[in-house]
């Protein structure tokens, strides 16, 4: 079994001796939970953003909102902030507000069901310890106009108790059951462990994806232009370990020109490929079949060149 499943076990172990250790000990003082989203509608074109807001009763219960990768499907998430307000009342009032990116090409967008986990400290005899889920939401799709002002989509406000009941306990002693099974069938199937793709490797396949869509063959100059462009973005944050996904293209430049692992070369070559791509993105510059294929040949290029060293060696491209 490894790391990682083991870490997965206790934490379900932990979460069903918390359960029943505060299962005697139930209050009923309300977490009201709402959230918003804006605009109305996703604008591919257009950040969008969702906003969670929890009132919680007493100072002694912490909130913690659990969000992945896969929370937002359609979306990238370009921000996210957390602001905090005491209240009069006594408690107080956490809000975590999501900046996102639709992505290019994307025709669902939705919210998974966000699990919000809770847990009292002044507990008598334990610490008081429970979750709940903000139920799942799918955004429709709208190109809003330039001169259009966005307005905040359905607020929905959900009223959560602060209770302990058996459901927590039975739903644990299931999930652990259904975990134990899955264990059993992984070792059972494949006792050996599984090598992840390099860097270079995910590119070359993330590439050939775009490549079977056939997006330039149809016309879709600007999606295929930012596909073209993320996944250089991402093979330079896998491989140099810098945030290029969040970056700028000025910001991306202005970080690679001051790490001695990029030689002026390979810098060059990678910067036309982006100013290529930002005419074409960004200027109304009209493009045609051939130079989609010299943009491929560049990036694909510039993937099997670069070799970023621990040490001040250069890559050269």
């Amino acid at each position: 079994m490894n790391h990682y499943i083991r870490y997965t076990v206790f934490r379900w172990l932990l979460f069903l001796v918390t359960c029943i250790a505060g299962a005697a000990d139930a209050d009923r003082d309300p977490l009201d939970v709402s959230f918003a989203f804006m605009p109305e509608h996703v604008d591919p074109a257009r950040f969008f953003f969702v906003t969670v807001t929890v009132s919680v009763p007493r100072e002694s219960i912490d909130i913690r909102l659990l969000v992945t990768d896969r929370t937002f499907e359609g979306f990238r998430i370009a921000g996210s902030y957390d602001r905090r307000q005491e209240l009069a009342e006594g408690g107080y009032r956490l809000q975590r507000s999501f900046r996102l990116q639709p992505q290019p090409g994307s025709s669902r967008f939705r919210m998974a069901p966000l699990a919000l986990e809770w847990q009292d400290n002044a507990s008598e005899t334990v610490a008081a310890f429970g979750y709940q889920l903000v139920p799942a939401m799918v955004f429709e799709r709208r190109e809003y106009r330039h001169d259009e002002t966005a307005v905040i989509g359905g607020m929905q406000r959900l009223p959560i108790l602060y209770e302990r009941s058996p459901w927590p306990i039975v739903i644990t002693v299931a999930g652990l059951i259904m975990l134990a099974a899955v264990i059993i069938a992984i070792q059972r199937r494949r006792p050996g462990t599984t090598v992840s793709p390099t860097p270079r490797e995910q590119a070359r396949t993330e590439l050939d994806a775009l490549l079977e869509r056939h997006l330039p063959e149809h016309e879709l100059w600007t999606d295929f232009y930012v596909e073209l462009t993320l996944i250089i973005r991402r093979f330079i944050e896998r491989t140099g370990n810098i945030p290029a996904s969040e970056q700028t293209t000025s910001e991306l430049f202005k970080t690679i020109r001051n790490d001695s692992r990029f030689s002026p070369a390979w810098i060059e070559s990678v910067s036309d490929f982006f100013n290529h791509a930002d005419r074409i993105k960004y200027a109304g510059d009209q493009p045609d079949i051939e130079s989609a294929h010299r943009a491929v040949s560049a990036a694909r290029k510039c993937i099997e060149t670069l070799e970023p060293k621990a040490s001040d060696h250069a890559a050269t491209c």
